[in-house]
């Protein structure tokens, strides 16, 4: 993380290397539910940097085939559900930004959000990605020319338990801000 805050280039190769071994792991014990939230941690984490909608869809597809075999285990394990929802918000985000429809990765991640929020706690990612989540619906819905009054709810509601987690949270004041030129 520290390489890709900096924009360094071989931040793709250490989280591609992190992908790599623990696949090696999970290839040995397919149970391994913390490789596997690793790995769908680290595919969130390439989102941001891919540099291709090919890249993208790649991203996703592997990591799709991880979250499946996750939940094949475990459908109570919480990590996986929480990093499929970041890198599915994170796809929507940017398939909204280049002007794509980004309802069907909106769906996965509101489906992983559903499933997390079922098995309960808080967490600061879960919200995190939760209101980014809802303000892509909400900026959708009004490039739609539709009303984006439910997703707002929600994203508020969202906002309101990342803030009440952690009050200066970057992510979730940035979400806050962009949520002005949507409303």
């Amino acid at each position: 993380v520290y390489l890709q805050v900096r924009g360094r280039p071989e931040a793709r190769h250490y989280l591609e290397k992190g992908i790599e071994y623990t696949s090696k792991a999970i290839a040995l014990d397919d149970t391994f539910l913390n490789g596997a939230g690793n790995q769908l941690f680290n595919f969130g984490k390439l989102m941001p940097i891919a540099d291709s909608e090919k890249e993208i869809q790649d991203i996703l597809g592997r990591a799709n085939s991880i979250f499946n075999n996750c939940v094949k285990n475990n459908d109570k394990y919480q990590l996986c559900y929480i990093n499929y929802l970041i890198l599915n918000a994170k796809a929507a985000q940017r398939t909204l930004v280049a002007g794509g429809d980004p309802q069907p990765r909106l769906k996965l991640a509101l489906n992983a959000l559903a499933a997390a929020q079922k098995l309960g706690g808080s967490f600061i990612d879960l919200e995190q990605h939760a209101a980014m989540s809802h303000l892509v619906e909400a900026a959708d819905q009004v490039r739609h020319k539709r009303n984006p009054e439910s997703a707002l709810t929600s994203f508020d509601a969202a906002l309101g338990r990342c803030l009440g987690i952690a009050a200066q949270d970057a992510l979730c004041r940035t979400l806050a801000a962009k949520a002005e030129r949507v409303r």
